[in-house]
């Protein structure tokens, strides 16, 4: 529901205004997933000097990841051109970082306190947004209408916001259950002057320095707008979009897919950077190698597009593979000729694996995706021609046939994937956590025996209780009843555990002794754990629980949760410091929160 912030007519007055001032544009997209991915790259790169740079300089990394969306807002503030479009793609951050590789004033490119420093960490961070929306786009939004979430609060859609994208929805779940940040404010883009240059030296002569200008400006409000929308919106997030707002990190095209390609594309920059360019590889892809119960139909639908609009989908049905550098791009916004979109042959290929007998192709593929290659992208698509088999297991390779944008062969590579349709008892509970009754589920479609990347926390005052819900979701193919197993509590809390009519189970969940009613494949078991916050507590203290599902079937099956209560203030999303609830603020913010790409 939407939370009480203000009078009803005052916040309809407000949401009115701040919709009216991001409409223009047709899809919506946010700008803290992007940073999101960026920084959470620089943990995977393998190069210690290359990370170091980054952590050194993780402000200019997250500012990158802000700025091609930032190019957006121009329009907006009465300027005729914009860098928005440019800026997301390789043709703009490989010029960007050859004119760092090339200025004599750098010194050490290595040096985390070099004079270039920063203008490194903000290109890779620039580049880390169009590789992330490459991924994003064309994985992960499509999960929308696929599972009936395409959504947009009515609020916001009666103001001309639409579905075509949910980043800006899925910022929401971030800076709420996520704790992703909108403040300290964005350093300033550095050595603007160069910085403009770039865009010059590609042919974007348009471009004038107000530009960056504006764009930095808007940037702020964008976060401040952003947090804003999260107080009044998140709830209906996570009500009209279980799904997406519960596997934004863990499903393809989600956060850490995004991250691990962002990485080795960092690591490939810095080669390029270093004038050690390494060759281009498969990074990551789309079924993994060796993923199972991949689907076997769906793969006719009459199109695969990116984005979340209703009428979009098949986000299960793509077989995809992301690359560490570019494929071949227009260098000058005005070079002749054009880049195909479809892929040489024999440059990407899907074969039964067992037999290698290939499988017919849709006409088109395999092919550059999710947009116009003009530009240049990382992102290469090949799709069947209908359905597959079941229980087949299928190889695709991508060959030496490949040319990347450096004009040379990308190392072969190919992985397995198998279909689903194989007999057999199959069991597997999949245990879920969330805060109260409106937080993000975690842990869905996610199994782990010690309850990793499944936990959820919050604090609670001395005196007050915390509440988790807690399901254990039967993802076998044969009805059975779970075996629930909790921890001792902690001193200075109380714990205690209640099924889904309210009777507390407490004891049998400590001892391992509770079961659950017999529960059909795909149905659920609900508990709801509630955590005291009691007089002794130390002033800060925790208490993090595990709860274990086993298998009745199989005991050796297993996949566990945790919940974490912190003694502290109860939680709350203040306002943004010094943004004030007025409608002319909100008429002043920037629509860079929506982005569409070409």
């Amino acid at each position: 529901m939407l939370r009480k912030l203000l009078a009803g007519s005052m916040v309809v007055s407000l949401v009115a205004a701040l919709a009216l001032a991001l409409a223009p544009r047709a899809e919506a997209s946010g700008v803290t997933t992007h940073s999101w991915m960026a920084t959470d790259a620089i943990a995977l790169v393998d190069d210690p000097q290359l990370q170091a740079l980054l952590e050194a300089h993780v402000d200019q990394v997250a500012a990158g990841a802000h700025f091609p969306d930032s190019g957006y807002a121009n329009s907006q503030k009465g300027y005729d051109h914009t860098y928005g479009e440019e800026a997301h793609w390789p043709r703009f951050s490989y010029a960007y970082l050859d004119q760092i590789r090339d200025d004599p004033d750098c010194g050490d490119l290595t040096d985390p306190n070099g004079p270039c420093a920063a203008r490194i960490a903000h290109v890779l961070g620039s580049m880390a947004h169009g590789l992330g929306d490459e991924v994003w786009d064309w994985l992960f939004e499509p999960n929308a209408p696929d599972r009936g979430e395409s959504y947009i609060p009515p609020a916001l859609g009666m103001q001309g916001f639409g579905t075509g994208g949910i980043e800006l929805q899925m910022d929401m779940i971030a800076i709420e259950d996520h704790a992703r940040p909108t403040q300290p404010a964005l350093p300033s883009w550095p050595a603007q002057g160069d910085l403009l240059s770039v865009f010059h030296g590609i042919g974007r002569n348009d471009i004038v320095g107000q530009d960056l200008l504006n764009g930095q400006d808007s940037m702020a409000f964008v976060r401040d707008g952003e947090r804003f929308l999260t107080k009044h919106f998140h709830d209906h997030m996570t009500e009209n979009m279980p799904w997406t707002s519960a596997h934004m990190i863990t499903a393809p095209g989600g956060i850490r897919f995004a991250a691990t390609a962002i990485a080795a594309a960092y690591e490939s920059m810095w080669g390029r950077l270093l004038g050690d360019q390494p060759p281009t590889e498969v990074s990551i892809t789309y079924p993994a190698d060796g993923q199972q119960d991949v689907p076997r139909t769906g793969w006719d639908r009459a199109s695969f597009l990116p984005g979340s609009s209703a009428d979009r989908g098949g986000a299960e049905t793509r077989i995809v593979a992301v690359l560490s550098g570019s494929l071949p791009y227009r260098p000058l916004v005005s070079s002749p000729g054009t880049i195909p979109s479809e892929l040489p042959p024999g440059a990407m290929t899907l074969t039964e694996a067992d037999t290698g007998t290939p499988v017919p192709l849709r006409a088109g593929y395999p092919r550059i995706v999710p947009y116009n290659p003009e530009a240049g992208e990382h992102t290469i698509a090949i799709q069947p021609d209908g359905n597959l088999a079941a229980c087949t297991r299928y190889r695709v390779s991508v060959t030496e046939d490949l040319i990347d944008g450096a004009g040379q062969p990308v190392v072969p590579y190919s992985w397995t994937f198998r279909t689903k349709g194989c007999p057999g008892v199959r069991v597997r509970p999949d245990a879920q956590v969330r805060v109260g009754d409106d937080g993000v589920w975690m842990g869905w479609d996610v199994y782990s025996a010690n309850g990793a990347d499944q936990n959820r926390s919050t604090t609670a005052p001395v005196g007050g209780t915390a509440e988790f819900t807690m399901r254990f979701r039967n993802d076998g193919n044969r009805t059975e009843r779970f075996t629930l197993k909790g921890q001792q509590p902690l001193a200075g809390f109380g714990v205690r555990y209640f099924d889904a009519a309210g009777t507390d189970i407490t004891r049998g969940v400590r001892l391992g002794t509770y079961r659950t009613a017999r529960i059909a494949p795909r149905g659920e078991a609900v508990v709801r754990m509630r955590v005291e916050v009691r007089s002794n507590v130390a002033p800060g203290g925790s208490i993090t629980r595990r709860i274990k599902a086993f298998s009745s079937v199989d005991r050796r099956v297993k996949d566990a949760v945790t919940a974490t209560v912190t003694e502290g203030a109860a939680p709350e999303l203040a306002p943004a410091p010094g943004f004030e609830l007025t409608p002319a603020t909100y008429q002043a913010l920037a629509p860079s929160i929506i982005c569409v790409l070409e």
